[in-house]
């Protein structure tokens, strides 16, 4: 039996997981201070791209310089493969799934309908890079082109640029991968971009591996990302909110929320927003702007100063919004915390229309109706009546 090496990606100090074969590389190490792991600035490297390249230069240089390993694989320094009981994949269970499979990778990440891979990253990252991706492998690997086109007009793609592979196969596709890249460089100024898309190359090379792994009919073991810690980007943005929270400076919530997003949409991702909270703060934000549109306010908004509190609130609002709750106990919920009419559109009403947005809110002008709260009966019921005519 050779040698196992998952190869952890970092940029930063973490919280080492002590497991056997897993092992720390300072991506980037060239550009920073010298971090007490293993460096990607050794040997043949591409370390100084990194600003460009992100994860990839850690998983080139294991490509160039790993010449004991028979099985070799990117894990992030907060972000792992992980079984059913939430374990991060050993040795052992690594060894087993590839007697069987070609490659371990993430689960296929389903966009919703009507929209495609091509159209979301258009939308997120620069278009150019679309373009230029298809004539490199055009030129270069011409066989792959309609893997290409097939991949970019679905609705599905690996992410995260995490693979586990046996090392001979991890090469082949590393010496595909970045011969595609290092061509692209020649018509791709990435300095031109803005810091988040810099790092286009890395971008695009998470829609590269499906292209690849279709084109090759690899068997892949899909296995589900575990996160150990949230990003800190997303942890910094995600203070700054809470504390507008308890500074009572509500109006600044979706500025700061829409600005990170504009900026970092990745970080909104259930991959780093592993809490879930700075999606809770880009809602509260649109709903304190609701709000003030229309002239109304929650009393959960006026009277709770903790952040941990209006979470409460929101987590109950998501609780009755993802089961059969009887719209009674709606009503009282609603009447309770004083919640706005502006707030239940944003929650409860947002994902429903025609028929279905109108049986809700008669259900809602019944269920206050029977609590007597006569203002909220009257309000629905006419929105029920303003939903039925269309």
């Amino acid at each position: 039996m050779g040698k196992l090496t998952i190869y952890v990606a970092a940029h930063k100090e973490y919280t080492v997981q002590r497991i056997p074969g897993y092992t720390p590389i300072q991506v980037g190490a060239a550009l920073h201070e010298k971090l007490p792991y293993l460096s990607d600035s050794t040997g043949d490297n591409i370390s100084e791209k990194n600003p460009y390249y992100s994860e990839l230069t850690g998983m080139y240089w294991a490509w160039k310089n790993d010449h004991e390993s028979d099985i070799v694989g990117i894990a992030h320094y907060r972000r792992y493969f992980i079984d059913e009981d939430n374990v991060i994949l050993d040795e052992k269970k690594i060894r087993n799934i590839l007697s069987k499979y070609d490659v371990i990778t993430s689960e296929l990440n389903g966009l919703e309908e009507g929209h495609s891979i091509r159209e979301q990253y258009e939308q997120l990252h620069e278009p150019a890079d679309v373009a230029v991706a298809r004539d490199v492998i055009q030129e270069l690997y011409p066989e792959y082109l309609k893997d290409y086109d097939e991949v970019m007009n679905g609705t599905s793609t690996y992410i995260c640029n995490m693979i586990i592979a046996k090392k001979k196969l991890f090469d082949r596709y590393c010496e595909w991968m970045f011969s595609i890249l290092f061509e692209m460089e020649k018509y791709i100024d990435p300095e031109k971009y803005n810091n988040y898309n810099k790092r286009c190359f890395g971008l695009i090379s998470e829609r590269l591996e499906t292209v690849w792994i279709r084109h090759n009919r690899l068997a892949v073991c899909e296995m589900r990302l575990g996160c150990t810690e949230e990003k800190f980007e997303t942890r910094e943005t995600r203070e700054q909110g809470e504390k507008l929270i308890e500074e009572r400076r509500l109006d600044e919530i979706l500025p700061l929320m829409q600005d990170a997003y504009d900026k970092r949409p990745d970080m909104f991702l259930w991959t780093s927003d592993i809490t879930g909270r700075l999606s809770d703060l880009l809602m509260i934000g649109r709903i304190i702007e609701a709000e003030k549109a229309t002239g109304t306010g929650s009393g959960c908004f006026k009277t709770l100063t903790k952040a941990k509190d209006v979470y409460a609130v929101l987590d109950r609002i998501k609780g009755y919004m993802n089961s059969k709750t009887n719209v009674d106990e709606i009503c009282s919920f609603i009447v309770e915390n004083d919640l706005s009419p502006a707030m239940v559109k944003t929650t409860f009403l947002s994902d429903r229309s025609g028929a279905d947005l109108m049986t809700f809110v008669a259900q809602l002008a019944e269920g206050f109706a029977r609590i007597g709260d006569m203002n909220r009966t009257a309000f629905y019921a006419q929105m029920a009546i303003m939903a039925a005519e269309g």
